[in-house]
């Protein structure tokens, strides 16, 4: 018996599925109010997105045909691999995805997508130039492509539901309240603050 905090007690935890990414558990627990339940919950691998934005302005996003959802467009981004860091990660998915190095990342959150799953999503933006190379897609990938989007029409598309993946949607509202409020300077604004 473990107490986890909150007044959650765990009797006993089971794992009926686990694979190297993924893991179900199932938890005998007695809850605050001293019922007894099983407690369900996915265990996932963490993982990272960036906002990408050019000195034009425009972010960038992927679209890609996805297995569980369909046509999705979403932030470049995917999962931290064991011992990497998020910040690692983020770069590394930016070039793969979308063929795009930055000078550096800013964080923007960390935040959690389900109630039932352990996965933290790491929300980065690019600060500096961007370059442009070669993409390295996996077969998971096989036909992503990359669009350089207004960031007020991407706001439109995370908030009228034409991008559905919670993740890329809360990155751009998130990376625009940042613009908008001043935390993060505009392309623009930041050569503007650029000592001559």
């Amino acid at each position: 018996m473990q107490t986890t905090g909150g007044g959650w007690i765990r009797h006993q935890s089971l794992e009926p599925v686990r694979t190297q990414n993924f893991c179900i558990h199932r938890d005998d627990v007695t809850r605050p109010d001293g019922s007894r339940a099983i407690f369900e919950y996915q265990e996932i691998g963490h993982g990272a997105a960036v906002v990408a934005r050019r000195q034009d302005g425009k972010i960038a996003l992927v679209r890609v045909w996805h297995y569980l959802h369909g046509d999705t467009l979403n932030l470049p981004g995917g999962t931290i691999e064991p011992d990497e860091a998020p910040e690692t990660a983020a770069l590394r998915e930016l070039e793969e995805e979308a063929g795009v190095t930055a000078d550096r990342l800013v964080p923007l959150a960390v935040t959690r997508l389900l109630n039932r799953s352990t996965v933290q999503l790491h929300l980065f933006a690019t600060v500096g130039n961007l370059t442009t190379g070669q993409r390295n897609l996996s077969a998971a990938e096989t036909g992503m492509t990359v669009e350089w989007w207004d960031l007020e029409d991407a706001v439109a598309a995370a908030s009228d539901g034409t991008i559905t993946l919670a993740g890329g949607a809360l990155g751009i509202l998130l990376f625009a309240e940042a613009i908008r409020s001043g935390r993060l300077a505009t392309p623009r604004e930041a050569a503007v603050r650029q000592p001559s």
